[in-house]
């Protein structure tokens, strides 16, 4: 498995699982995203973000980062489920084929 680094200098890793990248970032510095919807597909509830950061809007694109919203899958663990205009940090941020997820998401609270 090779090294590489993106745009921005964050790591990035090629895995053995499927080819994905991975933006690794450590639990101190998480992607800061804006809600944009909150919808219901195939696979449950999730919600789609928009980094708050210039380049990193630049590398998702129109797609955003997308973040499963259902209990079972312990991406999100708040009670209640965020709304379009709310700030969240996303963690272990990576690009599969369909476009780009976190692994943990939460709310940006004072």
């Amino acid at each position: 498995m090779e090294d590489a680094y993106d745009l921005i200098g964050s790591r990035v890793f090629h895995s053995n699982l499927g080819g994905d990248r991975c933006m690794s970032r450590s639990r101190a510095s998480p992607t800061r995203a804006v809600v944009d919807k909150v919808l219901t597909g195939s696979h449950g509830l999730y919600a789609v973000a928009t980094p708050e950061d210039e380049e990193l809007k630049r590398k998702v694109g129109k797609t955003g980062i997308t973040f499963s919203l259902e209990k079972a899958d312990k991406v999100w663990r708040k009670s209640r489920i965020p709304e379009p205009g709310d700030v969240v940090l996303l963690y272990d941020v990576r690009e599969r084929r369909q476009g780009w997820r976190a692994d943990r998401a939460e709310s940006s609270l004072l």
